[in-house]
């Protein structure tokens, strides 16, 4: 689910399969938070801009065959409509399995990690 998402990210083509849910939110670690079309839109139009995207300390827990959450540790480079926001981030998704069998993206939300103070 997260894995095969990757290479696509950074060569800005979309991945094989599902993608995300009609009714998807992303929150982005800056709070700003689109809903399915402004997702679909924002990458139509390339202002996601990924440039290296690494995942960490993933645990992956599955409900009744058809919900998984995804949460872990990710650390990118990319910037949104120009805003770098790379760094270091927490984050949760959450899959779910829909009709057609096809495993999509229903919700993300991603928190940077803060550096801590010396």
């Amino acid at each position: 689910m997260e894995f095969h998402r990757i290479p696509f990210l950074i060569k800005k083509q979309k991945p094989p399969g599902g993608g995300w849910t009609s009714d998807a939110t992303l929150t982005m670690s800056n709070g700003v938070k689109l809903d399915a079309p402004q997702i679909q839109e924002y990458s139509k139009a390339g202002r996601f801009d990924f440039k290296a995207l690494e995942y960490h300390e993933m645990d992956v827990r599955v409900y009744g065959g058809d919900v998984a959450i995804v949460t872990g540790r990710l650390t990118e480079q990319i910037t949104v409509d120009g805003e770098d926001l790379s760094g270091t981030k927490r984050f949760t998704r959450t899959w779910v399995k829909e009709a057609d069998g096809v495993w999509r993206l229903a919700a993300h939300h991603s928190t940077p990690i803060a550096k801590p103070s010396r």
